[in-house]
């Protein structure tokens, strides 16, 4: 009895932590499988905006890392740009070109002014969505009326304008070039280590996706 006993207590030590690393195992799959499935969604809204400048787009996207963003991220804030720079009129390749720049202009921001590319890409968004105000942590200063006198300026449309406009203050305030300048500092390369983790992420779980569905499928 008492050797049964033993046994069954080792048994059950041995079961604790091999259990726990199962659980860490599942668990990491499943965080894996979900940057991964991130990524498979953000490259779909990416072809869906883009269409034949698809293939821009992801070549812009992978230097995704060196502005502090995942590649689905990047993919997922360029597809919302550029689908309000597209809803004026602009074709897929002048959007895809455009929203490249605002994406680099976005990362000079964060470099210049401070906080994460992720948030100065929002900031970017909201003012081609005719919201200015959040610009003024970035040290630029745009507002309804100045849009709107360079639209009639140039042409343009009210985003086009203010995705140009919005250039030149950059170019005003010396950030544009900021995001390479500061490419070296602590807080460039964490944000930079961020992102490379979230993609190595996705690329493990794109390998257990298929493992995982067939799983799924027979539960």
């Amino acid at each position: 009895g008492g050797t049964g006993t033993k046994m069954a207590d080792g048994i059950r030590s041995a079961a604790v932590p091999a259990m726990a690393a199962l659980g860490a195992l599942a668990g990491g799959a499943m965080i894996a499988a979900g940057a991964a499935s991130d990524l498979e969604q953000s490259t779909g809204a990416l072809q869906s905006v883009f269409g034949p400048a698809t293939a821009d787009m992801q070549r812009a996207a992978e230097a995704a890392n060196s502005l502090g963003l995942s590649t689905a991220d990047y993919n997922q804030n360029a597809a919302v740009m550029g689908s309000l720079l597209r809803s004026t009129g602009s074709d897929a390749a002048t959007a895809a070109g455009q929203t490249e720049t605002l994406m680099g202009a976005a990362a000079d921001m964060a470099a210049q002014f401070g906080g994460s590319t992720t948030d100065a890409v929002g900031a970017v968004s909201a003012a081609l969505r005719g919201s200015y105000e959040v610009l003024d942590n970035y040290g630029v200063k745009m507002t309804a009326a100045d849009v709107a006198a360079h639209a009639a300026a140039t042409g343009l449309s009210t985003t086009e304008a203010a995705a140009a406009l919005l250039q030149d203050r950059l170019a005003d305030t010396g950030a544009l070039g900021a995001a390479e300048r500061e490419m070296d500092t602590y807080a460039s390369q964490t944000e930079q280590a961020k992102a490379a983790m979230t993609d190595a992420t996705a690329a493990i779980g794109e390998a257990l996706l298929p493992a995982l569905a067939d799983v799924a499928d027979h539960l």
